[in-house]
C-alpha cells in the first residue's frame, strides 16, 4: 500500500515523541503497523516493543496485522527469523492485559498476590454492600451532617440512591492517580470561589443572548408597524429587570405577523426559563453547610474504599482499576521501577482520546526512557461512561512540548468514504466542533477526500409525525392489567419508511453486476426505541437476513436457561420454577400439557412429590419422561454440592447429546455457538466454581454475551457498537431522539476541576431540591461535556459509510448554537443540502419484492399479510353509536364550538401536564434524577402544580397500595349496544380492588359538575365489567388548586 505523505512522515520519524491525530478513515492502524516493520527493519526488536490499545478486539486486530507484516519480512529475509519467533511473547494487548502481566510479575516489589483474580461485577457489587452497611450507623451516629444528607436520600426508606451516589463516588476516584488523596482533597474548591464566578458567566452570557435576540424581534416589530408585539418585548424586559413573572402577552394575528411571531415564541420560552434560572440562582444554599456535608460523603466513601479494598486483598481478589494501580506502583517503585520501565525501548498506544488520569500516568511512566508514539483522534472519543478523558488528548495536541512530545502530525486523508459523505461531514462539524464547543478547531482536522471512489450520497429523510389520533380501538378490547405496550402508530410509520429506503438499495445493482447484499448496509442507533424493534420485526418478516446487534444475558436464551434451571434443580430441590423449567428443555423433553396433566392427576404436597407419584403409578412415555428426569437428577446431585459445575454441565451436555438438540431446533448454529461461549464464561468464574457457589452467584450476575452477525446479514446496531467498522450504505436513524441528560440533575457530580460537588436536602419553595454554585458549576460542565460527547457520536456514526448516507428523523428540530442542540437532527439540518421530507411512507413491501440476492422467490403468504396489516380497516364500523366517554357524560346534544387562542394554550397545557403525570414517579421522592428530568421540560408553574400533585396524588396511591397503570385506553359496549371508548388517566390495582384518579384542569368547585362525575363513573362502569375489579375508591384531581376530591360511586348504567 502506497503511503500518503503524512503516514510517510509518521512511519519514518526519528522524534522520540510523535502524536498523531487520525480522522475518521485516514488508515491510522496502517501506519502504526507500517512504522512498526519499519523499526524492525532498522535493527528493532519486537521484544522491546510495548503496543497498547483498548478493546480486545482492537489489540487481536493489531496483533493479525502485525503479525501478518513479520511474516512478510522473514519471507523476504531469514535474518527477521527471531522477530518471528519473538511474537508469542510479544506484548501486543490491552492496558488491562499488560498491567495485569506487569503485577504477576513484580507482585512482590508492592505487596500483591501472584495469583489475584479478577473480580466479577456481582461479587464487587456485593462486597460494596457490605462494606457500606458496615459504615452507615456509625457515620449517622457520629456525624449530623452525614445523618442529614443520608436521610434526605431515602426512598421509601431504601437507601439504593445513597449507596449508588456513594459507588460513583469510588468509581470516579479510581480512575485518578491516587484515590485515596482524590478522597481526602475533593473538597478544596469549595472556599475558592471559582465556582460562583463560572456560573454566573454562563448566566451573564446566557443573558445577553436572550436580551439580544429579543432587542432584534423588537426593532424588526417597529419596522414593520407592529406596535403589539413591540410593547410585549418592552414589558417582558421590564418585568425581567424588576424581578416580576413574564406577563401576559396577546398578539396579533394578521396574517403577516405569522413570521415574526413564530420567532418571538422561542424566544419568550428562552426568557421565563432565564426568569426561573435567576430565582433558582437566589435560592442556592448555603455553602459552608453544603462544603462539610461533602467532606462528610467524601470521608465515608473513603472508608467504604479502604474497607473494600482489605477484603478484595484478603479474597485474593483484583478489579481491572486494581491491576492498574498496582502496575503504577511497579513502574514509580524504587526497587524494580527502572527495572520495568526500562524493558521498553518503543511504546506505542492506540485511541489515546480514551484513555483517563490513571492510564495517562501509567504511560507516562513506562515511556519515560523510550520513544513513544500515541495515535488517537478526539473527534471520536465517546466512551465517558467507561470514564474516558478526551481533554488528555487534547492537552498534549495543544501544548506538545509541556508533555515531551516532538512531533505532532495529522492524519485528515480519508479512504473510506465518498466524496458527497466527506462533504456533508465537513458541512456539519464544521458548524458544530470548536475550541470552545468540543476543544478542537475542527477545520484542522477536516476530512480530506483520498478515496478515488464515486460522488456518493448524504441525504436527510423526514418524516412528518402522524396526527395525534383518539386511538382506534383493535379488534380486542386493550387490557388496562397488563404489561405490554401500547403500540405507536408514529414509530411504526417510521419503520416502514426506513425499511423503504432499504428496499430501495436491496433493488439496485451495486456497480459489479450484482445486487446489493443485506451485508453492505449497517443501520444504526443512539439507544433504542420502538422505531429499532419495528424495524427489525418488519425487516424479519419480509425474509430479510437481518441481525440486531446487542448484548444479551444467557439467561435470555432458552438454551442456556435450561442448563440453569439443572443446576438449581439439583441444588434446590423445592424451587418448582426451576424444576418445571428443566423438565420442559430439551434436556427431558416433556411439553406443557403432560406436565400439566402429570401435576394434576399425581398425588403428593409438593410439585416434585407430585410428579414422581405419577411417575411410579403410570405406565405412558410422560412417565417413563419423568422416570429418566428424576434418576439424572438423583445421579448427578449425589455430587453435586461440591462438584465443579463446568464439569458438571459439561457432562449433562455430553450425556443428553445437548448440542445436536440445539442444532436441530430453530435457534440452529447460533444457540450451540451460544452455548461454546457459556462455557467459557463458567471456565472463568473462580469464585463461583461449585453448583452451590454458582447458585448463590445466579441471584445477583446473569453474564452477557454478544453473538456475531451471521453471514451477509443486515446488521443493526447501536452507534458505539460501530466503532471501527465501515459499510456500503449506512442508516442512521432516530436522528431526533432528544439527548440523556439524566446525569445533568444528579445530587452528586464527581468534577476534574471542582471535585466533590453535591446538592443538600434543602427544598426550594417549589419542592425541588436546592442547588448551590458548586453543584451548579459541576452541571454546567457536565451538560456541555455530555453534549459534546453526542457531537463526536454523531462524527462516528456518520463517518461509517463508504458509498451512501441516509440520516432519518421524524420532523422536529430547531435552529439554535451548536451547544443548545437537543438532538443530532439540530446539528444536522443547517448542513443538509439534500433533504427529502414525506408525510407517510410508501409501504414498498406491499408493493415490490426485497430479497437478498436475483431470483429469490416472493413469499406470497407473508406479503399479503403485511398487506392486511397496513391497510388496517377500522373493526367497529358496524356499531350502532361510537361515542367518547368525554361526550357521553355532557350534554345530549353539541353545538358548534368556536375555540380561541386561550383555549388552544390551555389545551397545550392540559397536554403537557397530562404528559407530565404519565412520567413521572410516584413512588421516589420529587428531586430524584428521573424526576427531575421530567420537570425540566416544564415551565415554572407547571412545575409547581407537578410538584404539588406528586405529593397529593403520591399519597393516595401509598395508602392504597398495589400497582398502578397510566393513561390505559379501552373499548367499552354499552347495553344498548353503542359503543365507548376512554381513556382512564391513573388507576391503581390492589386485589378484587381498583382505585381510579382523574386529572382536570379546572378549580376545586367545577371538577364537582355532574358531567366530570359522571365521566368518572362511566370509567368506573368499563372497569368493574372488563376487569371484575370493584372500583372503591374514585377521585378528580384538580391542578389549580392542587385538591383531589372523592368521588361517590353510583352506576351510570
Amino acid at each position: 500500500m502506497k503511503l500518503t505523505d503524512r503516514q510517510k512522515q509518521a512511519v519514518e520519524s526519528k522524534s522520540r515523541g510523535i502524536l498523531v491525530s487520525a480522522s475518521a478513515g485516514s488508515g491510522k492502524t496502517t501506519a502504526m503497523v507500517q512504522r512498526i516493520i519499519e523499526l524492525i527493519k532498522n535493527g528493532a526488536n519486537i521484544g522491546d516493543m510495548l503496543i497498547i490499545t483498548f478493546t480486545k478486539a482492537a489489540a487481536a486486530d493489531m496483533r493479525d496485522k502485525i503479525s501478518s507484516a513479520v511474516i512478510d519480512l522473514c519471507a523476504a529475509d531469514d535474518k527477521f527469523a527471531g522477530q518471528m519467533r519473538a511474537l508469542p511473547s510479544a506484548k501486543i494487548g490491552t492496558i488491562d492485559s499488560w498491567c495485569s502481566w506487569l503485577v504477576k510479575n513484580y507482585f512482590y516489589a508492592v505487596d500483591a498476590d501472584a495469583d489475584y483474580e479478577l473480580i466479577g461485577e456481582g461479587e464487587q457489587n456485593e462486597l460494596f454492600e457490605t462494606a457500606a452497611d458496615s459504615l452507615i450507623d456509625e457515620y449517622v451516629d457520629k456525624s449530623a451532617f452525614f445523618a442529614e444528607f443520608y436521610e434526605d436520600c431515602l426512598t421509601n426508606r431504601r437507601d439504593g440512591v445513597f449507596k449508588r451516589i456513594v459507588r460513583d463516588i469510588i468509581d470516579y476516584a479510581e480512575t485518578r492517580v491516587s484515590p485515596e488523596e482524590w478522597l481526602t482533597t475533593c473538597c478544596s474548591e469549595y472556599k475558592s470561589g471559582e465556582a460562583e464566578r463560572y456560573v454566573m458567566q454562563a448566566y451573564k452570557e446566557r443573558e445577553d443572548a436572550v436580551f439580544s435576540a429579543l432587542h432584534e424581534i423588537a426593532l424588526r416589530a417597529t419596522e414593520m408597524g407592529y406596535d403589539k408585539l413591540a410593547h410585549c418585548c418592552s414589558d417582558a424586559e421590564s418585568a425581567y429587570y424588576a424581578g416580576d413573572d413574564m406577563p401576559r402577552m396577546v398578539l396579533g394575528r394578521k396574517a403577516e405577523y405569522a413570521e415574526i411571531n413564530a420567532d418571538f415564541a422561542p424566544i419568550r420560552k428562552q426568557l421565563k426559563d432565564l426568569i426561573a434560572y435567576k430565582k433558582k440562582i437566589e435560592g442556592f444554599t448555603d455553602m459552608d453547610e453544603t462544603r462539610e456535608k461533602a467532606k462528610t460523603l467524601a470521608a465515608f466513601a473513603l472508608n467504604v474504599y479502604n474497607v473494600l479494598q482489605k477484603e478484595k486483598k484478603t479474597r485474593g481478589l483484583a478489579s481491572y482499576a486494581d491491576y492498574e494501580h498496582l502496575a503504577l506502583k511497579v513502574l514509580r517503585s524504587e526497587s524494580v521501577g527502572k527495572e520495568a520501565a526500562s524493558a521498553y525501548k518503543y511504546v506505542f498506544v492506540d485511541e489515546y482520546q480514551d484513555v483517563n488520569a490513571l492510564q495517562d500516568a501509567l504511560v507516562a511512566e513506562v515511556s519515560r526512557d523510550a520513544n513513544l508514539f500515541i495515535i488517537g483522534d478526539v473527534k471520536q472519543s465517546i466512551y465517558a461512561f467507561r470514564s474516558s478523558e478526551p481533554d488528555i488528548f487534547l492537552e498534549k495536541y495543544n501544548n506538545p512540548a509541556a508533555y515531551g512530545i516532538d512531533e505532532v502530525i495529522h492524519f485528515n486523508e480519508n479512504f473510506r468514504s465518498d466524496r458527497k459523505i466527506i462533504d456533508y461531514c465537513n458541512r456539519v462539524f464544521g458548524g458544530v466542533m470548536s475550541r470552545e464547543f468540543g476543544g478542537i478547531e475542527y477545520g484542522e482536522t477536516a476530512l480530506v477526500y483520498a478515496k478515488n471512489g464515486g460522488e456518493g450520497k448524504a441525504q436527510v429523510r423526514l418524516l412528518n409525525a402522524c396526527e395525534k389520533q383518539d386511538d382506534a380501538p383493535r379488534d380486542k378490547v386493550y387490557d388496562i392489567t397488563a404489561d405490554d405496550f401500547k403500540e405507536n402508530t408514529d414509530d411504526k410509520e417510521m419503520a416502514y419508511y426506513i425499511a423503504e429506503g432499504i428496499a430501495d438499495i436491496l433493488a439496485v445493482p451495486n456497480g459489479n453486476g450484482r445486487r446489493v447484499s443485506e451485508g453492505d448496509i449497517a443501520v444504526l442507533y443512539r439507544s433504542e426505541t420502538g422505531v429499532v424493534r419495528e424495524l427489525y420485526d418488519i425487516l424479519k418478516d419480509a425474509g430479510i437476513n437481518v441481525f440486531l446487534r446487542r448484548k444479551a444475558y444467557f439467561s435470555a436464551a432458552w438454551e442456556i436457561k435450561a442448563l440453569e434451571n439443572f443446576i438449581k434443580a439439583l441444588a434446590c430441590g423445592l424451587d418448582e420454577t426451576a424444576l418445571a423449567g428443566y423438565l420442559l428443555s430439551p434436556l427431558c423433553g416433556l411439553g406443557e400439557a403432560e406436565l400439566y396433566r402429570a401435576a394434576k392427576s399425581g398425588r403428593g404436597e409438593e410439585f416434585a412429590d407430585k410428579l414422581q407419584e405419577y411417575a411410579k403409578t403410570h405406565q405412558d412415555a410422560t412417565a417413563e419422561k419423568l422416570t429418566a428426569a428424576f434418576e439424572t437428577l438423583s445421579r448427578y446431585g449425589e455430587t453435586a454440592r461440591d462438584a465443579d459445575v463446568t464439569e458438571l454441565i459439561s457432562g449433562i451436555v455430553a450425556e443428553k447429546h445437548y448440542a445436536e438438540k440445539i442444532l436441530a431446533s430453530e435457534r440452529g448454529a447460533t444457540g450451540v455457538e451460544t452455548l461454546e461461549k457459556y462455557m467459557d464464561y463458567l471456565a472463568s468464574l473462580k469464585n463461583a466454581a461449585t453448583v452451590s457457589d454458582y447458585v448463590r452467584y445466579l441471584d445477583s450476575n446473569s453474564g452477557q454475551f454478544e453473538s456475531a452477525a451471521p453471514s451477509g446479514s443486515l446488521q443493526i446496531m447501536t452507534v458505539h457498537m460501530s466503532k471501527g467498522l465501515q459499510f456500503p450504505y449506512v442508516f442512521l436513524i432516530d436522528c431526533d431522539k432528544k439527548f440523556n441528560m439524566t446525569d445533568v440533575y444528579s445530587r452528586c457530580t464527581c468534577d476534574k476541576k471542582y471535585g466533590l460537588c453535591i446538592k443538600t436536602g434543602k427544598k426550594d419553595s417549589a419542592g425541588a431540591l436546592r442547588s448551590n454554585f458548586m453543584a451548579e458549576a459541576a452541571a454546567l460542565r457536565l451538560e456541555k461535556r455530555s453534549k459534546e460527547e453526542e457531537s463526536r457520536i454523531l462524527y462516528v456514526a456518520l463517518t461509517r459509510a463508504e458509498k451512501a448516507l441516509y440520516c432519518y428523523s421524524f420532523n422536529n428540530w430547531k435552529s439554535c448554537p451548536p451547544q443548545q442542540a437537543g438532538s443530532f437532527l439540530d446539528w444536522l439540518m443547517p448542513a443538509s443540502k439534500e433533504c427529502v421530507c414525506v408525510s407517510s411512507p410508501n409501504k414498498v413491501f406491499e408493493e415490490e419484492e426485497i430479497a437478498p440476492a436475483e431470483n429469490c422467490p416472493v413469499d406470497e403468504q407473508l406479503v399479503s399479510a403485511i398487506i392486511r396489516q397496513m391497510n388496517y380497516v377500522y373493526p367497529h364500523t358496524s356499531a350502532a353509536i361510537k361515542a367518547t366517554v368525554t361526550s357521553l357524560a355532557g350534554e345530549d346534544s353539541v353545538s358548534a364550538v368556536t375555540v380561541s387562542d386561550g383555549d388552544i394554550q390551555l389545551m397545550e397545557k392540559g397536554e403537557r401536564l397530562h404528559k407530565a403525570m404519565e412520567k413521572i414517579d410516584f413512588f421516589s421522592e420529587i428531586d430524584g434524577s428521573a424526576n427531575q428530568q421530567v420537570l425540566s421540560a416544564l415551565e415554572g408553574d407547571e412545575r409547581s402544580k407537578i410538584i404539588t400533585a406528586h405529593g397529593r396524588v403520591g399519597q393516595l396511591l401509598r395508602s392504597f397500595g398495589g400497582k398502578i397503570y397510566r393513561e390505559q385506553d379501552f373499548v367499552y359496549n354499552l347495553p344498548d349496544g353503542s359503543l365507548v371508548q376512554g381513556r382512564i388517566d391513573l388507576m391503581a390495582v390492589n386485589g378484587d380492588k381498583a382505585l381510579l384518579v382523574d386529572y382536570k384542569l379546572s378549580s376545586a368547585a367545577n371538577i364537582e359538575k355532574d358531567r366530570y362525575v359522571r365521566q368518572i363513573n362511566l370509567y368506573a362502569d368499563a372497569v368493574e365489567d372488563i376487569l371484575k375489579k370493584t372500583v372503591s375508591d374514585m377521585y378528580l384531581y384538580s391542578f389549580i388548586s392542587g385538591k383531589a376530591k372523592k368521588v361517590e360511586r353510583k352506576s351510570v348504567l
